[in-house]
């Protein structure tokens, strides 16, 4: 049987794996698959992000994983991969129609999270070879590697999130971008809002925290 190099390709890499090295060309051949995706991919890319982010709070606090470490964490954390979801969901509804904003777009769009798995692994490995490190002191040096890797990833997840709008909910340039800032909007307006509501942001702008 002749195999095709696409089809080798999506046996041995995941699709985040995909969509992270060639956003656009990753999400058409999602949208072509027969399969596709559906709520219960979404759910799963949310699980995993919430794991992600459990073990990589676990590394850097304890560096050592254990259910002690990571359950907490990740409860902690989970808000994160499900306010991203539900800012999707919204921006979507506003600038693409409810009629877009589907099971299927949103596990297609859980399939984008590849560039802060690299991430948050690569801050793990850091803190396993370097017990004791706190990435909190590096990310307010801007000419420090982790705010440069973190600002890089903050890029690529822009390109990986205006592909998923363009390719999968097929939306123009100006409505693509103007979801973009919505996206962006909703996610840290409500980061922000908590922070302010429980009156953790102002000590910390004011370097009273």
């Amino acid at each position: 049987m002749c195999v095709s190099k696409d089809h080798a390709a999506r046996v041995i890499w995941s699709d985040e794996a995909r969509v992270l090295v060639r956003p656009t060309a990753a999400y058409a051949e999602l949208v072509a698959a027969a399969s596709g995706r559906n709520g219960a991919a979404a759910a799963r890319a949310t699980l995993r992000m919430a794991l992600a982010l459990g073990a990589a709070v676990s590394f850097v606090n304890g560096g050592h994983l254990g259910p002690g470490r990571l359950l907490p964490a990740m409860a902690c954390w989970s808000f994160v991969p499900l306010l991203r979801l539900a800012a999707c969901g919204a921006a979507t509804a506003l600038v693409a129609g409810r009629e877009r904003a589907t099971l299927r777009a949103l596990g297609l769009y859980g399939a984008g999270q590849g560039v802060w798995y690299a991430w948050l692994l690569g801050l793990s490995l850091v803190a396993v070879v370097r017990p004791g490190w706190q990435p909190g002191a590096s990310l307010v040096r801007p000419e420090s590697l982790v705010a440069a890797s973190l600002a890089l990833c903050l890029a690529w997840s822009l390109r990986v999130r205006f592909a998923f709008l363009r390719t999968v909910l097929g939306l123009s340039i100006a409505r693509a971008l103007a979801a973009l800032v919505l996206m962006a909007g909703m996610f840290w307006g409500t980061v922000a809002a908590y922070f302010l509501a429980t009156g953790q942001l102002l000590p910390r702008i004011l370097g009273r925290g």
